[in-house]
């Protein structure tokens, strides 16, 4: 699974979380997360089934977060917008601190694996996406189980 350090500064600095970022005006999930991920961590993806929907109301905004599974198509994942990214195993998803959707989602992944089992469902990874109630829509997040 990959995840992402947060910068220090700003909400949820220093925490993990799946990368991602925010959909422009005209986009569609599938093509704001393929941009998003193209821009942060300079790979491209083929975007798959939804893998969940997840709620939060922080202080002066919510947030909806769409997951999607996805697959990693063309280039080694780089740190471009994140402090560094770190390829994790499921279960080591627990050592790292995470903000409240991260950790729902981390727990899903956990929670959807086989006994014995290394893979995450039937996909080699899963990017996320959140709208921010308004005019604002966000979309967030990257994992991929790692191929090594």
């Amino acid at each position: 699974i990959l995840i992402t350090h947060r910068p220090s500064h700003g909400l949820l600095g220093g925490m993990w979380e799946f990368p991602g970022g925010k959909l422009e005006a005209g986009e569609d999930f599938s093509e704001a997360l393929k941009r998003e991920i193209q821009e942060e961590l300079g790979a491209d993806i083929i975007v798959g089934e939804p893998f969940g929907i997840y709620r939060h109301a922080y202080t002066h905004f919510r947030v909806t977060l769409h997951a999607f599974l996805c697959k990693l198509t063309a280039g080694e994942p780089q740190a471009l917008a994140a402090s560094e990214l770190r390829w994790v195993k499921p279960n080591e998803l627990n050592l790292y601190p995470m903000g409240k959707i991260d950790r729902l989602i981390a727990a899903r992944i956990i929670n959807s694996l086989n006994p014995g089992s290394n893979t995450f469902l039937s996909a080699n990874s899963a990017f996320f996406s959140d709208d921010q109630a308004g005019s604002k829509q966000d979309k967030h997040s990257q994992h991929h189980q790692n191929q090594q």
